[in-house]
This record gives structure tokens, C-alpha cells and sequence, in this order.
């Protein structure tokens, strides 16, 4: 199991990354403070004058190794994507990257090397219709030879559903997540030597979309958005930001928060049933202390 350790300033959290984790809980202001870690470390943005003076710098690291941007990628999935700015295939888009990885060696196929003989043949007519007769300054003009990059610059998109070309306001909230899952998931596959984090803001949990989360690839993380939906998912899988950061996966913390200040819970056993019943919404005297305490 992937360690991945978050730091900002004193505060740090770490947790397994499974396939698919939820930042769960009320507190997304603190869920925001270490989503901007990641993307900050992401993007390659240096630590600022300001994190320094106030002691707030910042720190990734992944199996207790500093994060390496050659083998780790990040990309968010949330319900504001826009079908028609990913169209057009702008730098660090996801719909670029899936082009990138779904088109590799297609410059490598017999119809491809025939294009660009043909094309080399079309350079010859072009030098020769631009000539100037009698004299020593020229123009090169040339149709540049098909690759994978200038395929994908030569690709007209668009969206078909249900047979007719659509748009992206024509996708409901279930499609428009499971559109982008899909994408994800067909990158990673790809892309087999590179690990990846997905961001998913997923302000409401659709069974269709989790099953879709949780169908495993080993080097695809998820890392899942919400705030208050119930959700029935093993606790391991949980870190809950509430009054402070708390892995759901680490026994011991939850000892020390949870079975040693409410001492009717004195086994795991007891513990996953009332974490489960917190999670899903349930209500009861310890459910209650958990939202009040946690």
C-alpha cells in the first residue's frame, strides 16, 4: 500500500492511498488547505517568501520519499468540467493527455508512412510552383510530415449522444463525472510506468459513479471530494476533516480519540460498526458524539 504524507506548516497527515480515498467531513476550508498542497507541489510551484517567514512551507511525500514528478501526475475530475474548453485540447488538459496516451505510435502506422510520402511528394509540386526564375532568394514552403502531435492538432471534436451531436450542457451530472472517470482510468492504463492522482470533487455520491471509482487500476488513485453524503465504505478508506484531520485507517489515533474518551467502544469490531453507522448517517447516542467530537 502507497504512503502519501501531506505537510503545511506544523500540520501533517498521512494516510494509505487506496484506489479510491474520501476526504470526508464538514471542514472544507481544511480540505482546501491540503488540496492546494498537492497542486501547489504538482505544478511545480516554489515555496513562497511569505511560507517562509511564517513558517508555513510545504511538503510532499509518497512512501517517505519526496514526491518525483516523473513518475507521478495530478489531475482534478469534478462536475464544472467543460466539454467545450477540453475540445480544444489546451497544455495539462485531461482530454490532451488522453489523446497523447490513446494515439501513441499511430505515426507508426502503414497508413500514416504512406501519408507523409504522399507528402513528401506534395513538397516537391509546392517548391516548384513558388520558384523564382532567375534569382538568388528563395521560399521554402513544405506540408509538415504527420506525427502523434500534429495528428492531434488536425483533430475536429465533437460530442455525440444518443446518435446526435451534442454539447457538453447536454450531459447530466452522472455523465459529465463518469465521462471524465473513464478518461482517467483509460490514461493510467495507458501509462503504465507513470502513478496517478485524480482529484474527484464529487458534491453528490451516485452509486453508479463509486462503482466506477472502486473498478481497481493498480497505479489510478482517486482521491474523493464530499462533504456530507452518507457513504457505505470501509473506514480504511476514510480521512475525516472536522475539527482536525483524522485517518480513518490508523487504529491508534482512533484509540486515542474515540475509545478513550467514550469508553463504551473497547473493540475494533465495536469501533468499524459505529464508524459505519457515522458514515452512514445513522443516529445514536455515539454517532452523535462523533459528530460533535471528531
Amino acid at each position: 500500500m502507497i504512503k502519501l504524507t501531506i505537510r503545511t506548516g506544523n500540520n501533517t497527515v498521512s494516510f494509505p492511498l487506496n484506489e479510491a480515498t474520501y476526504f470526508y467531513g464538514w471542514n472544507y476550508p481544511l480540505k482546501y488547505e491540503f488540496i492546494s498542497v498537492l497542486k501547489k507541489h504538482f505544478y511545480r510551484i516554489d515555496q513562497s517568501e511569505y511560507e517562509h517567514e511564517l513558517l508555513k512551507t510545504t511538503n510532499i511525500m509518497i512512501d517517505n520519499q519526496q514526491l518525483d514528478l516523473k513518475k507521478w501526475k495530478y489531475y482534478e475530475i469534478s462536475s464544472n468540467f467543460s466539454i467545450e474548453n477540453e475540445f480544444k485540447l489546451r497544455s495539462k488538459s485531461l482530454m490532451l493527455k488522453y489523446f497523447e496516451s490513446a494515439l501513441t505510435d499511430i505515426e507508426y502506422e502503414e497508413i500514416v508512412s504512406t501519408i507523409n510520402i504522399l507528402f513528401a511528394e506534395l513538397n516537391e509540386i509546392i517548391t516548384e510552383k513558388i520558384i523564382f526564375e532567375n534569382f538568388g532568394i528563395s521560399i521554402e514552403a513544405k506540408v509538415a510530415e504527420l506525427s502523434l502531435k500534429n495528428i492531434i492538432k488536425l483533430l475536429e471534436l465533437n460530442l455525440i449522444k444518443e446518435e446526435f451531436l451534442a454539447t457538453g450542457y447536454n450531459l447530466e451530472y452522472k455523465e459529465i463525472m463518469l465521462f471524465q472517470i473513464k478518461i482517467a482510468k483509460t490514461i493510467a492504463k495507458i501509462n503504465k510506468l507513470k502513478n496517478y492522482i485524480f482529484i474527484v470533487y464529487l458534491p453528490f455520491i451516485q452509486k453508479d459513479i463509486i462503482v466506477e471509482l472502486n473498478e481497481a487500476i493498480e497505479n489510478a488513485h482517486f482521491i474523493i471530494v464530499n462533504e456530507h453524503d452518507s457513504i457505505d465504505v470501509e473506514r480504511d478508506k476514510v480521512i475525516y476533516f472536522g475539527n482536525e484531520i483524522t485517518s480513518f485507517s490508523d487504529d491508534v489515533e482512533l484509540y486515542n480519540k474515540i475509545m478513550l474518551e467514550y469508553g463504551a467502544i473497547t473493540t475494533l469490531e465495536e469501533l468499524d460498526k459505529h464508524l459505519n453507522d457515522f458514515l452512514t448517517k445513522k443516529d445514536n447516542k455515539i454517532t452523535t458524539f462523533l459528530r460533535e467530537n471528531l
